[in-house]
């Protein structure tokens, strides 16, 4: 339904907007799965014929883990043709398509690992499926009002939330923080899981302990360490358009500047996440170049020292400032309207015409 509605309807070249709300659909259906499948084993006495096979308990929580992750590929292989189907009414983004259905399958992983770490824990099922939907809409709501707090905090819940690790990919930016994010924490969940279905004394209990915690300390610095990292070392451009990669042109231009110059992004409200992240790709491609945002609300000297009107409408504008001069850069100038009948034609044009 999704996929009609978007794409072949509205003519859109990407799934990236049905996985984002697949994924919200993948938290809801995969618990249901997955969090009966420990505990139900032992409510049913068949851990008893499975501790006397041959087999390791990282080999059954792993056979557990793939074949759960086996069944969620039926479905997930569907939306495997939706790139194909589309191909024959148009040119989908396929290179963008597959590679956010990469990321949607290490989210399915991911929330796999956590269900079945909270299937080890609890001994009924309602209680981790409870918990598991509990932490989960705890996350959504995470990410979802990140937007409304102070920007550092804003900053640390996007960071944590699972959610809103789509941010990056749904803008055509395929973000190895991200990548990096579901694939070691469900590495870290798995071995979690092997260690709780030991018994609390067992020596081996312990040395799956200190092998969690290792993996665990070291994922969290690795996943910290990627997302400082500036965006054109941790960013892969998979747009149809490459509209985040800056051509030979523009690098011989940024790589020749020999004064610093400071760029100041006015009054952005999240609204326009794609223009933000271009400049900010375009701002860490120099030492030379610094990108600090404004709030005008809050810093009324600015309209004042760039002769801005106290009443002009300055979101998404910019003013590129050196040593020696500066320049005002209006929105109209950065965005463009495109469709069939008009072709491309700028905000102004298009604000003209509505008008006439």
């Amino acid at each position: 339904i999704l996929f009609v509605c978007n794409n072949l309807t509205l003519t859109y070249p990407s799934i990236d907007a049905v996985l984002a709300t697949m994924s919200v659909v993948a938290a809801i259906l995969i618990p249901v799965i997955a969090c009966f499948s420990i505990n139900g084993e032992r409510k049913k006495g068949s851990d008893e014929l499975l501790s006397v096979l041959p087999l390791t308990r990282a080999q059954i929580v792993l056979g557990k883990f793939f074949g759960i992750l086996a069944f969620l590929m039926i479905p997930t292989g569907v939306i495997f043709i939706y790139p194909v189907i589309a191909g024959f009414f148009g040119d989908p983004a396929y290179l963008y398509s597959y590679v956010t259905l990469l990321v949607f399958v290490a989210f399915e992983a991911f929330i796999v690992a956590f269900s079945l770490m909270l299937s080890a824990v609890f001994k009924k099922g309602w209680m981790s499926i409870a918990v598991a939907y509990g932490v989960l809409l705890v996350f959504f709501l995470l990410g979802s009002f990140s937007v409304l707090m102070p920007e550092m905090l804003g900053d640390i819940c996007r960071a944590i939330s699972p959610f809103r690790q789509f941010d990056a990919i749904l803008f055509g930016v395929l973000d190895l923080s991200a990548l990096a994010y579901f694939l070691l924490l469900t590495l870290v969940l798995l071995l979690v899981t092997v260690r709780l279905s030991f018994g609390k004394k067992s020596k081996s209990a312990k040395k799956w302990t200190v092998k969690a915690a290792a993996v665990a300390a070291v994922s969290a610095v690795a996943i910290a360490a990627l997302s400082v990292l500036p965006a054109t070392v941790r960013w892969i451009d998979v747009s149809a358009d490459k509209i985040y990669s800056t051509s030979d042109t523009t690098k011989g231009l940024i790589d020749s500047l020999d004064e610093d110059v400071t760029v100041y992004l006015i009054d952005t409200d999240g609204s326009e996440q794609k223009l933000v992240n271009a400049i900010e790709r375009y701002c860490d491609a120099s030492k030379h170049v610094t990108l600090k945002t404004v709030d005008t609300s809050k810093d009324t000297e600015f309209r004042e020292k760039y002769g801005l009107g106290a009443e002009a409408n300055l979101s998404f504008c910019l003013v590129v400032e050196s040593a020696k001069r500066w320049r005002f850069i209006s929105a109209d100038t950065l965005f463009v309207w495109h469709n069939s009948k008009t072709g491309y034609m700028s905000t102004a044009d298009y604000s003209s015409t509505l008008s006439s």
